[in-house]
């Protein structure tokens, strides 16, 4: 972690902190705006509630599990056996074909959840064959983000070489909100915080190409080298998600 990353958070994104709503960024110079959410509502044309599950997850998303209020779309994780879990989870991705992008910018004013086990993320994914860039925050330790790419020629998740990265913040992630970004180029994909680029990824041949659509989503890992056992002593959980905006270039 550069230590001007507290200057970044504090000068370029006053936003960031309070639990309160706040106005989008503006548009980044060499971008367009193609998507955005400010969860005033609920949109289901932009958004599906899912209630899968995935591989290596102690719990069921569930529709229970997501609510929109004063400009907050929060998840919730519960303990509430849902199918063949132990618990609930929450989890919303982008709709097809309005919510599926090839290569952009991809920003989340976010508030990830406080607890072992538990794992709240912001990706872009395909799932077949399986390609994932992401964000994605461990409970258990607040204070950091992990980076994380997957390029797999088959539905099996497979991360590229040297991810996930976890990066150290100067903030805890959990107390407050602020901007995390990747983008998303032929080339590379970078990851920012609070607009600092905090990793790069030029590996040829390790890029996604196909078209990916957006997830937000918190749920307890059941894989505890990573995500830590499961607490679930004092939840329910919530991650907060304040706004979503994707850029494309500007051609």
């Amino acid at each position: 972690m550069n230590a001007r990353w507290a200057v970044l958070a504090c000068g370029l994104l006053a936003c960031a902190g309070s639990g309160a709503p706040a106005a989008a960024p503006p548009v980044p110079a060499g971008w367009r705006l193609v998507f955005a959410d400010d969860f005033d509502r609920f949109d289901d044309s932009r958004w599906e509630i899912s209630t899968r599950t995935v591989d290596g997850s102690a719990g069921r998303f569930a529709p229970e599990g997501v609510s929109v209020r004063n400009g907050v779309l929060t998840l919730t994780a519960s303990v509430q056996p849902t199918g063949d879990r132990a618990y609930d989870a929450a989890e919303i991705r982008s709709r097809e074909p309005i919510g599926t992008f090839t290569y952009g910018r991809f920003e989340v004013r976010m508030r990830a959840a406080r607890g072992s086990g538990l794992l709240s993320s912001f990706l872009a994914y395909r799932p077949v064959p399986w390609d994932e860039i992401d964000l994605e925050f461990l409970g258990r330790r607040p204070t950091a983000v992990e980076a994380n790419l997957d390029v797999s020629p088959t539905e099996t998740p497979q991360e590229v070489a040297a991810f996930p990265r976890l990066h150290d913040l100067s903030f805890d992630a959990s107390a407050a909100f602020h901007v995390y970004a990747f983008e998303w180029d032929p080339t590379e994909v970078r990851w920012y915080v609070d607009g600092a680029l905090i990793d790069r990824s030029n590996n040829p041949g390790a890029i996604p190409s196909l078209p990916l659509r957006l997830a937000l989503k918190l749920w307890p890992s059941t894989d505890s080298s990573r995500a830590g056992p499961i607490d679930a002593s004092r939840w329910p959980a919530h991650a907060r998600y304040g706004w979503v905006r994707v850029y494309a270039r500007v051609r």
